[in-house]
């Protein structure tokens, strides 16, 4: 054993009945949400701790945890605490993870436990970062520490902090990249720093520039190609009548070196380098030789250059004094000449985004959020339909995949920030509408920093049970991440007839606005919200007729359409439809989009495989009716059941099936709103299962079915999607309305394409 270490240990002895169990305390998960999540506003690495046996154990009581901790890290002495103050486990994780960071210079914010689970033996831990990488590394280090302390161990820090340092200095942007970023934030444009070798991209979609370093993309390739090569740059120097090395005829030069930064055209500042100090000299620049620096940049193509230039004196013209260019940097490093000790500060980063975005010019693009239970992805397609209607160039993406205008550029289920970057980098995108589900705000956050526009459609059961998410408030703040995203010069669209939707007005960032069924007069929250001139979006009967989208704020009252022309309520039979057409025709309202538009685009929008692929698409066939759609919770079905209701039919016939990775409970509720149906027809598809053995989902849903009373004998099972479509196919006959809750949509219709008739048939 080493010296050293067998002073720790005779210094700092070892509870023999808990060293033992020191691995079981350890980091189980660590990720970076790397946007605003449920626990904060920005980006922060959620850690789960587990303890194992040491659980119920009071670290305060471990013989020489306390002693070890604090001769490893000075600076948390007292932070075991005692036994009438003890500290938990969780706590000593994020304060030795806090002193880590700050020993290795990165950033140490106050972290805290966002949740706990005594039965499972964990807890979760979440604290903001700068550098993704380096806060990971540290809270698996700072885990280390603990459990060596645990054993009596010494931690080592020296090499731990040494690593961290090192990290640190790989991930850190470098001080001209600081600069430009600075700037661009100062001026509220979005800034977001990608992992791919340092580049960063300044404002969003048809708005974005990217630069690495001081290099923007408006530089040409040309244009950095000459100015790598000396010998290129005194060509073309030469050409335009300026003195470089390469001219025979030039007079000497001085050895004095200087460093000219032109940025767009003009010098911005001249720092003459002198046994490695600078000294600020554009104030006696003579404009003889501005005029010729300036000319030098242009030439080449540069609209940010660092000109290294051989003069003795830059107050004397350059024909005078033998001065010359002798190089250009395509990619300076501009904390040269932000200021040095003779020379005012300079605002170089500035200068930079001024050239990138002149003032007046667009610096980003309008951010549409959707989020909620159901509806939203079909709330997503008509707030895309309706800028598009405007003139405008969409990104958008959906549990589908990503999309540019009508073009599908990925296919799956796209909710998360990986898609919303796709989007958000795109050089055509003028508008982008999010869809922006649960499971991508839990694992990874949002995938911008701010929107213009939230929408939330609803709150109701589904996917509880999974992620930690228990309770249908739970549920709710995942969806309210979104309601602290939205600019304060932004609109979040609200629910007002959803009271866990409505409540999250509190926590608005920025305005509010509302849609409801309710009648007018019947619901006091909206009346009251009308009366503070909150803009609201709601059904009211028009003289001749009837009843009306109509959007009202303070004396203004737009008529938009009446409901049953609006193609995607089923003339009007669908009202869940309705609340989707309220959503999205209101989001566009506060995004200014005109009434005739958002009139037209309403109008244009239907339920059908290409504009609302799977998502309520009505189907004519030879032997009735099929109404497709992907209804997977309890809400939905019972919307979907309500419809079909609605709907004249000899026979009302249904084909359900729901993911296996919902609960007992959940499923067997769904079976049990089938009761009003003439024949239910149970399914199942593999990759739903989840886990789950063949027939298991069929059998807890027809049981949930049954036990309202409804007959066995007009229940069917299938363990295959394919197999229950092939049968409804075949018994199928006129008058008959068939409602398909898919999993694999484009299969079903590819299977009913036989039966289809001739309209229906071209567009699938």
């Amino acid at each position: 054993m080493p010296f050293a270490m067998f002073c720790w240990m005779e210094n700092f002895p070892p509870d023999l009945s808990t060293a033992g169990l020191a691995g079981e305390l350890r980091v189980a998960r660590a990720r970076a949400l790397r946007g605003a999540n449920l626990w904060e506003p920005e980006p922060v690495v959620q850690a789960e701790l587990r303890a194992g046996a040491l659980m119920g154990t009071d670290p305060a009581s471990v013989a020489g945890l306390r002693e070890g901790l604090e001769a490893a890290l000075p600076f948390l002495t007292g932070i075991v605490g005692d036994a009438e103050r003890p500290a938990s486990w969780p706590t000593l994780l994020l304060e030795a993870t806090r002193e880590l960071l700050r020993l290795a210079g990165a950033r140490s914010d106050m972290g805290r436990v966002v949740a706990g689970d005594e039965e499972a033996e964990r807890w979760t831990l979440a604290f903001p970062y700068n550098d993704e990488e380096v806060a990971l590394d540290a809270v698996h280090a700072a885990a280390r520490v603990l459990r060596d302390c645990i054993r009596g161990d010494d931690p080592e820090i020296a090499p731990i902090v040494g690593r961290l340092r090192e990290r640190l200095a790989e991930e850190q942007p470098s001080a001209t990249e600081r600069l430009v970023v600075a700037a661009a934030r100062k001026r509220g444009i979005p800034v977001r720093r990608g992992n791919d070798e340092g580049v960063v991209q300044l404002g969003l979609g048809a708005t974005r520039r990217r630069l690495r370093g001081a290099m923007s993309d408006f530089a040409s390739g040309i244009a950095v190609e000459i100015a790598g090569s000396e010998a290129g740059v005194w060509r073309v120097l030469d050409r335009v009548g300026i003195s470089t090395p390469l001219d025979p005829a030039a007079p000497e030069g001085g050895a004095d070196t200087h460093h000219a930064l032109v940025i767009d055209g003009s010098v911005l500042a001249v720092v003459e380098v002198r046994e490695g100090r600078s000294a600020d000299c554009t104030g006696t620049l003579h404009p003889d030789n501005r005029a010729l620096l300036e000319l030098a940049a242009g030439a080449i193509g540069l609209g940010v250059a660092e000109l290294r230039v051989s003069a003795p004196d830059v107050a004397v013209p350059f024909r005078s004094n033998g001065g010359m260019v002798t190089g250009v940097s395509a990619s300076p490093q501009l904390e040269r000449f932000v200021g040095t000790a003779s020379g005012a500060p300079r605002d170089v980063g500035g200068a930079i985004v001024d050239m990138l975005y002149p003032r007046g010019a667009r610096t980003t693009i309008p951010v549409i959020a959707v989020t909620g239970t159901n509806g939203k992805t079909t709330t997503t397609r008509l707030i895309a339909h309706l800028f598009r209607a405007s003139g405008r160039r969409v990104g958008f993406t959906t549990t589908d995949g990503v999309y540019f205008q009508e073009q599908q550029l990925m296919r799956g289920d796209l909710t998360g920030p990986f898609a919303a970057n796709v989007v958000l980098s795109h050089p055509h995108v003028e508008a982008a509408v999010l869809e922006t589900a649960r499971g991508g705000i839990l694992k990874s956050g949002l995938g911008f920093d701010r929107c213009d526009v939230g929408v939330i459609t609803n709150v109701t059961a589904d996917h509880l049970g999974l992620r930690g998410i228990d309770t249908l408030q739970q549920l709710a703040d995942v969806k309210a991440v979104i309601a602290r995203a939205v600019k304060d010069t932004g609109h979040l669209v609200l629910n007002a007839d959803d009271p866990l939707v409505y409540a999250m007005r509190e926590r608005a960032t920025g305005r509010i606005a509302l849609f409801s069924m309710a009648p007018a007069g019947e619901s006091a929250e909206v009346e009251e919200q009308l009366a503070r001139g909150v803009p609201v979006a709601r059904v009211e009967e028009e003289a001749g007729a009837g009843p009306c989208v109509v959007i009202r704020q303070g004396e203004e009252r737009l008529v938009l359409a009446p409901v049953a022309d609006v193609p995607l309520t089923f003339g009007g039979l669908a009202r869940f439809q309705v609340q989707n057409v309220l959503a999205g025709a209101l989001a566009a309202h506060v995004q200014g989009i005109h009434p005739d538009v958002i009139r037209q685009g309403l109008m244009s929008f239907r339920p059908s495989a290409e504009q609302t692929p799977g998502r309520l698409n009505l189907i004519e066939t030879t032997r009735g009716r099929v109404l497709i759609d992907y209804a997977h919770n309890a809400a939905a079905v019972s919307a979907l059941m309500e419809l079909l209701q609605a709907m004249p039919a000899q026979r009302r016939i249904a084909l359900l099936s729901a993911p296996g990775d919902r609960r007992d409970e959940d499923l067997s509720g769904l079976g049990a709103l089938a009761t009003r149906l003439d024949l239910v027809i149970f399914k199942e598809h593999e990759v739903y299962r989840r886990g789950r053995e063949p027939g298991a989902i069929n059998a807890i849903m027809r049981g949930g079915l049954l036990a309202t009373g409804f007959p066995a004998e007009r229940t069917l099972s299938f363990v295959e999607e394919h197999e229950a479509v092939a049968h409804v196919m075949e018994i199928m006959r006129q008058g008959d309305v068939v409602v398909i809750v898919a999993d694999d949509t484009a299969a079903v219709r590819q299977q009913l394409a036989p039966i289809m008739r001739e309209a229906d048939r071209t567009t699938s």
